[in-house]
């Protein structure tokens, strides 16, 4: 009797079957990370952010405002400077109400402390998650004067972010 050896052993099959199963694995879960990266940056950098803090300096370096921060190491822009800033963010489709803030910080002690008082009164991860994540890739040695954080909701419930160093 003569054997057929045409096609592959069970042995093959299984072998490479797991090789493949393998890569497919480590593939998924380096996409995975950098989609997930990839959102954090979108949401902690957003540009329409940056163009709101960069509109409060202008308003307070026009206006030859001091910036006086409580105890705290903090300061909430006040309610006239946010109705400026509504009025022309409104248009991109972004609002600032009183879920979401911008705040003037003096140093790392004001990040700290802002951070606590977001997570007791607001109760806001995100915004709480931002701040660690800021405190922890900002070089605090460097000579700034203060710090600008804006957050902004979009219509869809996802918040943004952006921190504007001012020397």
């Amino acid at each position: 009797m003569k054997l057929n050896k045409k096609g592959f052993m069970l042995a093959e099959v299984v072998v490479s079957a797991s090789v493949v199963a393998v890569i497919l694995v480590t593939l998924y879960i380096g996409v995975s990370r950098m989609t997930n990266a990839y959102g954090k940056r979108n949401r902690y950098y957003d540009i329409d952010a940056q163009q709101i803090t960069m509109e409060v300096n202008d308003i307070i370096v026009r206006e030859n405002n001091e910036v006086n921060f409580n105890n705290n190491g903090y300061q909430i822009v006040n309610s006239d400077e946010k109705t400026t800033l509504l009025n022309i963010y409104e248009k991109l489709g972004y609002s600032i109400d009183e879920n979401t803030g911008i705040f003037i910080v003096k140093n790392k002690d004001g990040f700290n402390n802002l951070r606590k008082r977001i997570s007791l009164f607001n109760n806001k991860q995100t915004f709480v998650d931002y701040l660690d994540y800021f405190i922890n890739k900002t070089d605090f040695t460097e000579d700034y004067s203060y710090f600008i954080v804006v957050e902004l909701k979009k219509r869809d419930d996802y918040y943004y972010y952006y921190t504007l160093k001012v020397r």
